[in-house]
């Protein structure tokens, strides 16, 4: 595991939650999943997280809610929204607050490299839209 680099993964597709897990896993990262905003809302009341990676489109409440409630909470986590079905405003609006933008879901060694490159000192700037291979849609 790493040091002090716990990452919460928040979707409510549970495969999609899962593979994530399973990539992240195998690089050595601490991974919580959760299916629901409150349920993450919980969760990162109890823990810190150094990356918090949610779904924008959720049954009670969008992603973007979700990470800037979490940003209030661990002002040093990092944020990253993948979904591929964002409205360009939004992603718009997530770049403002410090959200880094994925386009696509993306799993395996993009995920990967993307929360590597995301943790790194000196990481991606906040807000930065990821792009590269397209990843998986929904």
């Amino acid at each position: 595991m790493r040091p002090n680099e716990a990452i919460l993964v928040v979707d409510d597709n549970p495969r999609l939650r899962e593979l994530a897990k399973l990539a992240l896993s195998a690089e050595g990262w601490d991974v919580e999943v959760e299916s629901s905003r409150r349920a993450a809302l919980a969760v990162a009341a109890r823990r810190a997280f150094a990356l918090a990676l949610s779904d924008y489109a959720m049954p009670d409440g969008d992603g973007l809610l979700l990470l800037s409630e979490l940003k209030r909470l661990q002002p040093h986590c990092c944020l990253v929204l993948w979904s591929a079905d964002l409205p360009a405003a939004e992603a718009s609006r997530a770049r403002e607050i410090g959200v880094q933008v994925l386009p696509d879901k993306l799993l395996g060694d993009k995920l990967c490299e993307v929360v590597r490159a995301t943790l790194a000192p000196g990481g991606r700037a906040p807000g930065r839209l990821v792009t590269g291979e397209p990843g998986l849609r929904g």
